[in-house]
């Protein structure tokens, strides 16, 4: 039994099938994918991605399996364009990058990120400096730089970046894909079943539903994201409990994100910096990008980390007001006009969901040591995955989701490498 419906309880399940197993997969939404949905938009034929939007780098798990499954990608590009607000300097280039990324390296003793930029960068000449980190970290990683592992930070930001890339028909097309292979492989998959009690021992699982089904299997697996592990008491409850596992979870940082979509009736932006593929504005909303080298009017705004946390209690109708507003900054357009312009907003706000909590993971001091704990299964019947568990500096990703469901499904008995 698989509890989670996203890329990560998927992939899990494609390895167990392939290996002789029976496989039911429940999934709290009335859709898999979980963090990643792709959306039709209502006024022009393309999709928008609510969540996971972009392939970062040579990615193998990821384009492996979109090759077999014969799904197409194609390269993002477009320059990086800096914006900055009056009395801003224009670029980042003054920042001394290289001895803040060979302080961060030589640390001994791994600590908060806030905490090394105070101790190392304490000056005001630096003021600049620690914003660009601090602000790096909230609006890419999703961390909290109050508790950010320093030396997480540094191996995944020296890590090479590579091209970047988008799937052909939005990451939908690699869900529904991996829904249909699961299928035809006789896998069982419920949907709108949102699991509330898990009694096991061992080689034996009982789980229950909102909807009061009950269904059995003799292993499980668990692809929560981190936000509801955090929730006290958390929404899925085991008996016997697993306050060692808890105690985990909440070891591993978890970050907030709102994904602002603005389709416009043309593309305003391309009169003045044409081939643009990314903003970096310095506003209320500081980062934009467009769909290029797609030609379609549509700019995508994210605010990650403590700075969404601060929005959380506005309405979807604020939230867009502060959209247009930056954007009126920005590009020094008026904002009635940008709203005669606009003919579509989406907005979601992860750490609203009720199945998320949240966008993805981060590291923390002391996350390692948790990881390592979570994938130690349970007398060999619980067993536990996602994007949060992996290990590598691809934390956050489907990439990441991907491997750890493979992972997690090449421990069980009778499956290779296990």
């Amino acid at each position: 039994m698989i509890v989670g419906g996203g890329a990560c309880g998927l992939m899990a399940a494609m390895e167990l099938l392939a290996k002789g197993y029976e496989v039911t997969l429940l999934e709290s939404r009335n859709r898999l994918g979980g963090r990643i949905w792709s959306l039709d938009a209502k006024s022009a034929r393309f999709k928008i991605e609510a969540g996971a939007e972009f392939i970062h780098g040579d990615l193998p798990l990821t384009l492996s399996l979109l090759k077999n499954l014969g799904i197409d990608i194609k390269k993002t590009g477009g320059k990086m364009v800096v914006i900055p607000q009056k009395g801003e300097e224009k670029s980042r280039d003054g920042i001394n990058w290289e001895l803040l990324f060979k302080k961060m390296g030589k640390l001994k003793k791994d600590m908060p990120l806030s905490t090394f930029l105070s101790t190392y960068f304490p000056d005001e000449s630096n003021k600049q400096l620690r914003n660009y980190a601090i602000g790096f970290a909230g609006g890419y990683d999703l961390a909290d730089p109050k508790k950010a592992s320093t030396l997480a930070l540094w191996e995944e930001w020296n890590s090479p970046e590579g091209d970047q890339f988008r799937i052909e028909g939005g990451y939908a097309s690699l869900i529904a894909a991996m829904e249909a292979h699961c299928l035809r492989e006789g896998c069982s998959i419920h949907l709108s079943e949102a699991v509330t009690n898990i009694r096991w021992k061992k080689g034996e699982v009982k789980a229950r539903t909102a909807g009061e089904r009950i269904l059995e299997a003799g292993k499980l697996i668990t692809t929560l994201p981190v936000g509801l592990w955090h929730r006290d008491p958390v929404p899925v409850r085991f008996s016997p409990g697993i306050p060692e596992k808890v105690r985990a979870y909440r070891q591993i940082g978890y970050g907030p994100v709102i994904k602002i979509i603005l389709i416009f009736k043309r593309n305003f932006w391309k009169e003045k910096y044409g081939n643009a593929g990314f903003f970096l504005t310095g506003q209320a909303i500081p980062t934009w990008w467009t769909q290029f080298p797609i030609a379609l009017p549509m700019l995508t705004g994210w605010l990650g980390g403590p700075a969404a946390k601060k929005i959380n209690d506005l309405s979807q109708k604020e939230i867009l007001n502060i959209a247009l507003a930056s954007l009126s900054t920005a590009f020094e357009l008026d904002q009635k006009k940008l709203n005669i312009l606009l003919a579509e907003s989406f907005i979601y706000d992860w750490q609203q969901d009720e199945f998320s909590a949240g966008g993805y993971s981060y590291s923390m001091v002391g996350s390692q040591k948790a990881k390592t704990e979570l994938g130690r299964p349970v007398e060999r019947t619980l067993y536990f995955a996602g994007e949060a568990l992996y290990a590598g500096t691809l934390q956050g990703t489907v990439e990441a989701a991907l491997e750890s469901g493979r992972e997690v499904a090449r421990k069980i008995p009778g499956t290779s490498h296990n």
